[in-house]
């Protein structure tokens, strides 16, 4: 794979830079290794979690560190934080005892013999 950031021709008016956040490619792939990583374990023990996980609103600001940053923070640390805090504070619709309504299939394996 090629490293660093993709050329662009100075001479094209329209050329427009890709949007990496300010990360470069080592970053970025990091990031998403550790994404599939927790879509994965979320996968493997959603049934060991509650079907609905509320909490009060302003525990939740305090565990979530105050109102957004003004300046740049660690992407992994933000990423983690959400995942851990604001994500898990809801109704799962993908776990096997939640019964409030559907919106989509729970589970990959349910589309295979559509």
């Amino acid at each position: 794979m090629p490293e660093g950031p993709p050329k662009i021709a100075v001479d094209d008016p329209f050329a427009v830079p890709p949007d990496t956040l300010g990360m470069d490619a080592e970053q970025m792939r990091r990031l998403g290794l550790l994404v599939v990583d927790m879509v994965v374990d979320r996968a493997l023990r959603r049934n060991e979690e509650p079907a609905i996980l509320t909490g009060e609103p302003q525990q939740l600001l305090e565990q979530l560190g105050g109102p957004l940053p003004e300046d740049p923070v660690d992407a992994e640390s933000s990423l983690r934080l959400m995942a851990e805090v604001a994500l898990s504070h809801q109704q799962h619709g993908d776990h096997p005892r939640y019964f409030a309504r559907v919106p989509g299939p729970a589970a990959f394996g349910h589309h295979h013999h559509l």
